[in-house]
């Protein structure tokens, strides 16, 4: 008989998970850095970062991060759901999902001041006050 070649479809998509922030609340600029690997035959062609629905940005290249600005007035203080997605080489892409990890951001500044102490008047004239 005849050789009959046969090419094996990749299907499996590859894994990612979130190994960055770690801690909260979350201010600023803050690197957002995740873990992929692909075990379907393939490789990991790039990383999706996502807070809730909104796309922060994404990498090609591991270890695969991205920088976070939360206080470019898209992100108000509040609690978000990270995920990444994770995309490999096959046509078309398989794609896996991390699970989500709740973050918090807060960049307003929410400390009270104090009130000052020791007060002592130092000169006083008609029309004012040194202290």
């Amino acid at each position: 008989s005849s050789i009959i070649n046969v090419t094996v479809a990749d299907k499996s998509a590859p894994t990612t998970s979130i190994s960055a922030p770690s801690t909260n609340p979350l201010k600023g600029q803050v690197s957002l850095t995740a873990t992929a690997n692909d075990t379907g035959g393939g490789t990991v062609s790039k990383v999706e970062f996502y807070a809730g629905t909104r796309k922060i940005g994404e990498d090609t290249t591991s270890p695969y991060s991205v920088t976070w600005n939360t206080a470019d007035g898209n992100y108000p203080d509040n609690t978000y759901s990270l995920t990444t997605k994770a995309y490999d080489n096959a046509t078309p892409a398989n794609v896996g999902t991390s699970p989500a990890v709740n973050v918090v951001v807060e960049n307003t500044d929410k400390t009270k001041p104090t009130a000052p102490t020791n007060f002592r008047s130092t000169s006083t004239s008609a029309t004012s006050v040194n202290l």
